[in-house]
């Protein structure tokens, strides 16, 4: 929504930014101070101009705004779900119209006086009026829908259907009919999508890579780039590496490269040669090389002096980043891409649609790695089960209480399998916390479905009661961690402050004694006797003067003061990735409980071993030499992975 209107809006925001000189090196703090003028905006002096990446997201989520975001008219699961959409419109319609009936009219009067005041005095009174009408009018309307969809969602629910959100309706969970349509795109396909609008509106990139590439003078420009490929593609080469990775000539144009681009993107990347351990390393070469022979500045540097000529240009791997500081590269199978990655990769290039439709892959990539996990288990479980029809009753009994001998040793058996797994994920960065944040999940989500009468395996003889605590404890769980993502928030608010506190007060303590010394100067010139007097009258502020910090005293300052902030916003991040894993995984646990593509004696199979290698990942620890890390230590290892230009990354793997 709003494309041709956002289109050429950011197209003429980027003609008329001044590029600054790219930098010949590009320290992690450059890179942070770039990285920040890219997402607040702002011109080239620093000041606040609107053109920064959290602006884009907002004005962009501001144009995909609709009516059901507001007061929502999607179809409700049941009675309850009904109740709850039907009071949520009828507060918003009212907290809107009191909202308007005070903001209207001072509206109106900054903007046109006292006839500004009646006026907008009168739309407020109307929105005053409407609004709440509307507001009730939709909320009787969900809570009788929400009660004619009961008798539908409780046969759904007894059948083993679950209901989607996205689609609003109930369906069979089938991780075969999952895995085809996983297999039918990528992911690179979306983000390729993304690349295309991106340049199409002048933009070199997507996401951070767009946003810094920006900042630092990289972006592209159509209108341009052109003659430069023509000016200097008749010139022979220092290198030609590049062009060879694209496999594109010397003299080739902008649309050219960007084609092969495209081609080899789609077709070297990691998700469709996953039998290549080269393949990531490949995808990230073909990467690199667009960024620099897709814009035309870099491009002319590359030709005429190589790659020591353009310095470090930083290829980041967003995904890479949160990888390193929260482990998730090794726990990939488990947790997935994070969101936090997908929106640094993407950025507000990625619609809405698109974000959802990432999501969804994620969670039945890895609903088809867990089930892969636990049926080891439930394909053992089930080869010691013998046929009990042609047994006597003592025989039966006998077979089986040996059966549950047997389940319990291959129980026993998965578990011995997953520990060594467990330990090896627990010391990785933030791995403990990671895995208990998993095995949380993974326990109560089996734990729910094992005891639910309705949708799973368990019996009325409680009425239910185990499965709605374990679905408590998780909501409970989940407030939680919401509570301290917004305490550490405030937190590295409340520090920031006060290191702005302190700078302010230090830089009016440096202004005082520069006026401190043209007082003193001029009193040398007086009278020796009032020279004296001043002399003394200021001895007492005399002594309580600091000398001047130094340089290198500055920035040990300000290196404290990143590491007293540093501990609230890795916490925040931290929260705010545990809210991720939570709500992901538990569509992944729905999915392999639910599964339809399998029988029912293999569902309850899984949801056993569920349970126990949740149990397992709870109470693994870290090794001893992996504990109390340093967190100013890990926050350097993740910069290092996402900035650090792929070919010096290779070669500290070599060494």
């Amino acid at each position: 929504r709003g494309t041709s209107s956002s289109s050429s809006s950011s197209s003429s925001n980027q003609q008329q930014k001044q590029k600054p000189q790219q930098p010949k090196t590009s320290t992690t703090e450059e890179l942070l101070n770039h990285m920040q003028l890219a997402l607040i905006g702002g011109d080239d002096g620093g000041n606040g101009g609107g053109n920064g990446a959290m602006s884009a997201t907002l004005s962009k989520q501001a144009e995909s705004v609709d009516f059901n975001d507001f007061f929502s008219l999607r179809r409700p699961k049941d009675a309850a779900s009904g109740l709850n959409s039907g009071l949520k419109s009828v507060g918003k319609g009212a907290l809107a119209g009191a909202a308007a009936l005070i903001a209207a009219p001072i509206a109106g009067a900054k903007a046109e006086g006292a006839s500004g005041f009646f006026k907008g005095l009168g739309a407020g009174l109307a929105a005053a009026v409407v609004l709440p009408v509307v507001g009730a009018g939709v909320g009787v309307t969900q809570i009788c829908r929400g009660v004619a969809n009961t008798p539908e969602a409780i046969m759904a629910a007894n059948d083993g259907k679950r209901w989607n959100r996205h689609t609003r309706e109930w369906v069979d969970e089938d991780l075969v009919r999952d895995g085809i349509w996983l297999a039918q795109s990528t992911d690179e396909d979306i983000y390729e999508q993304a690349r295309k609008r991106a340049m199409s509106e002048g933009r070199s990139g997507i996401g951070l890579n767009g946003v810094l590439n920006e900042s630092m003078g990289g972006g592209n420009s159509d209108n341009n780039s052109n003659d430069n490929n023509r000016n200097g593609g008749g010139k022979q080469v220092k290198e030609t590496q590049y062009y060879e990775i694209l496999k594109v000539e010397t003299t080739a144009s902008s649309a050219e490269i960007k084609k092969s681009y495209y081609e080899l993107a789609r077709k070297l990347h990691p998700d469709k040669n996953p039998d290549d351990p080269d393949a990531h390393n490949k995808f990230q070469k073909v990467g690199e090389a667009y960024q620099v022979l897709s814009d035309p500045e870099l491009r002319k540097k590359y030709d005429s002096r190589g790659k020591d000529g353009l310095g470090d240009i930083p290829v980041i791997d967003a995904s890479a980043f949160f990888a390193a500081l929260f482990g998730s590269d090794q726990m990939e199978m488990f947790v997935g891409k994070l969101q936090m990655a997908v929106m640094a990769e993407g950025g507000s290039d990625l619609t809405r649609d698109e974000t959802r439709i990432l999501q969804d892959r994620r969670i039945v990539r890895l609903a088809i790695n867990l089930a892969a996990i636990l049926d080891g288990y439930a394909t053992s479980a089930r080869a010691m089960v013998t046929p009990t029809a042609t047994l006597t009753a003592d025989k039966t009994n006998e077979k089986e209480e040996e059966e549950k001998l047997r389940e319990k040793a291959a129980l026993e058996k998965f578990e011995a399998q997953m520990k060594p797994i467990a330990q090896s994920l627990a010391n990785a960065s933030h791995g403990p916390k990671m895995l208990k944040q998993i095995g949380f999940v993974y326990e109560k989500q089996a734990e729910q479905v094992l005891t639910d009468p309705v949708a799973g395996f368990g019996t009325w003889a409680d009425l239910g009661v185990r499965s709605n605590f374990a679905a408590m404890e998780q909501n409970t769980n989940r407030t939680k961690t919401q509570f301290s993502a917004m305490k550490a928030a405030f937190g590295a608010f409340g520090t920031v402050k006060k290191i702005a506190e302190e700078e302010e007060g230090y830089m009016k303590e440096e202004e005082g004694k520069e006026k401190e010394g043209v007082i003193e100067k001029s009193a040398g010139e007086r009278d020796g006797k009032i020279a004296e007097n001043i002399a003394k009258e200021q001895e007492g502020k005399e002594t309580k003067k600091k000398p001047p910090l130094t340089e290198a005293e500055i920035m040990q300052r300000r290196a404290q003061h990143q590491k007293d902030v540093m501990p609230h916003i890795l916490e925040a991040l931290w929260n705010v990735s545990a809210l991720d894993i939570e709500s992901t995984l538990r569509s992944v646990c729905d999915k392999v409980c639910h599964d339809k593509s399998v029988k029912k004696e293999v569902r309850k199979k899984r949801c056993e071993a569920l349970s126990v290698l949740g149990k397992v990942f709870q109470t693994t620890e870290a090794d001893e030499a992996h504990r109390n890390e340093d967190i100013n230590q890990q926050l350097e290892n993740a910069m290092r992975a996402a900035f650090t230009p792929k070919e010096n990354a290779d070669e500290d793997d070599s060494d």
